[in-house]
């Protein structure tokens, strides 16, 4: 199956482990990757200073699902900030660059759902 690793720096087509593994460590905060199968079926993470966010998405807006761990590790509340007034607190699972490079291989080999995580769907 074709896929597509985007990233704010490009695109590449098709991308082997090793780019997989080097895009996701080289990922700077607040920079996403996506990995997409088609223009609305993809998983995608992006780097903030708590770890890795994870979310996929299988077709439309209403299909949109954010990754929840197996283990107890415990949600991250972050205040919005000062100048987004009008935005909530987001609370939000975090995960490593080992269990985001794992996902991106699995979802690579067509298994959209990683051993180590449960899907929650969310509204965007």
């Amino acid at each position: 199956m074709a896929m597509e690793l985007w990233t704010d720096r490009g695109t590449i087509k098709d991308p082997s482990e090793d780019q997989l593994h080097d895009t996701i460590v080289d990922l700077r905060e607040g920079e996403p990757a996506v990995l997409s199968q088609a223009a609305e079926t993809f998983i995608q993470t992006m780097r903030t200073e708590h770890g890795f966010l994870l979310e996929k998405r299988e077709g439309d807006a209403d299909s949109h699902y954010e990754a929840v761990p197996k283990d107890d590790r415990a949600r991250v509340t972050t205040k919005a900030p000062w100048w987004a007034f009008w935005q909530k607190s987001s609370s939000i699972y975090y995960f490593t660059s080992d269990e985001i490079i794992e996902a991106f291989r699995e979802y690579q080999e067509g298994n959209s759902d990683p051993v180590f995580v449960t899907w929650n769907q969310i509204w965007i």
